[in-house]
């Protein structure tokens, strides 16, 4: 019976489609309604942007500009379905999302398979996690997007951690009250994410 209704919400989920009317950046996006809607299961290079709580700008990272003009010309004006999963908002109370195309096409996936964002799961939010590393592993190999700049060559050592997914420079804070059987160790940057872990942006930062 819960499957059931697990799949029935889905498909009513499938079933709303609606016009994007504004691209924020490469994971979030408008609707013709006005909600926001964050594209779960990945994470693109963010834009320049107000940091309020340091009160500046936060640089824009390479390849954000790219990631936002291609979801622009994908979507803008296009209509839209959503799936949901297990959580549907975040902390800014936008949506969070999988967002089709009228032809099938699943524009997260999209994304990483250009190589213009990269995987970051989030529990509970995983249902396309092993799909999503396995089409990164192919935009990896294929040098596309952001993955030009990923040297496969290093001397860092990094921690990942089995649960979170999320990969940490040795001196994180984040690593002191960390379950060592929940850790993972990797010699290259590359490692972790082929592995499809993300990186902590307290202690690591996208080259």
């Amino acid at each position: 019976m819960i499957l059931v209704l697990l799949l029935f919400s889905t498909f009513l989920n499938a079933e709303e489609w609606i016009e994007v009317t504004y691209v924020y950046d490469g994971d979030t996006i408008r609707l013709m309604d006005g909600r926001r809607v964050r594209l779960i299961g990945i994470n693109a290079p963010e834009t320049r942007h107000e940091d309020r709580k340091k009160g500046n700008y936060q640089e824009e990272e390479p390849f954000a500009e790219d990631a936002k003009q291609y979801l622009n010309n994908k979507l803008i004006h296009q209509k839209v379905s959503l799936e949901l999963d297990h959580k549907t908002k975040d902390h800014y109370r936008r949506i969070l999302a999988y967002v089709f195309l009228p032809d099938g096409t699943m524009i997260n996936e999209k994304m990483v398979e250009q190589g213009l964002a990269y995987c970051m799961s989030v529990n509970p939010n995983t249902r396309y996690e092993k799909q999503f590393v396995k089409t990164q592993q192919i935009a990896m190999d294929a040098g596309k997007g952001i993955w030009k700049r990923i040297t496969k060559t290093s001397s860092q050592t990094y921690i990942g951690n089995k649960k979170s997914r999320r990969f940490h420079s040795p001196d994180c804070p984040f690593n002191k009250h960390s379950n060592p059987k929940k850790s993972v160790f990797f010699d290259r940057i590359w490692d972790c994410f082929y592995n499809g872990y993300a990186p902590c942006k307290k202690c690591v930062v996208m080259p």
